[in-house]
């Protein structure tokens, strides 16, 4: 059985669409406007979302923001994305929430103090992650090539075989 969202992208009920992507007002908003935008496939969180797909939610999700900003004339959006503990779908979605002062929305938090000894540390350790899954995702489109280069390779030797042929 599909969620709730792939039923409204089944529906064809949106309000704006992109090839992967697709915003619907919220069924239970937390302002007036509050709009969510989808990728059009299933994909539970964000790290499950295909590049393909997310690079079409982003220019969507600002889109909706420039309409909400016009139409409402708003004084600013949130645009929120819950990923696992907070989600309340399991549909991967970004909200784009209209905002006014005084609204009564808080999406505040407590920062905490952490020793700048570790927050140093875990700044290299954090780029050390990044930079090794950069070079994991070349590695694998570099091998890709290869696969394409040894098929088209193998597809031109053939070619040039038949081309022999009487």
């Amino acid at each position: 059985m599909a969620c709730f969202e792939c039923n409204l992208v089944e529906k064809g009920s949106a309000i704006a669409k992109e090839k992967h992507a697709s915003a619907f007002l919220h069924v239970l908003p937390a302002t007036i406007g509050h709009t969510i935008v989808i990728p059009t496939q299933h994909y539970p969180i964000l790290e499950g979302v295909p590049d393909e797909a997310f690079e079409n939610l982003a220019p969507l999700t600002k889109k909706i923001s420039q309409v909400l900003f016009e139409a409402l004339a708003c004084q600013g959006t949130n645009i929120l994305i819950n990923n696992g503990v907070g989600q309340d779908s399991s549909h991967f979605m970004i909200h784009v929430l209209p905002r006014r002062e005084g609204d009564g929305l808080n999406f505040g938090w407590r920062s905490q103090s952490f020793p700048e000894a570790y927050l140093n540390q875990f700044e290299e350790a954090l780029k050390t992650a990044v930079q090794e899954s950069a070079k994991v995702e070349q590695h694998r489109a570099v091998e890709e090539l290869k696969t394409l280069k040894e098929t088209e390779s193998t597809r031109t030797y053939q070619i040039h075989h038949l081309q022999r042929i009487p």
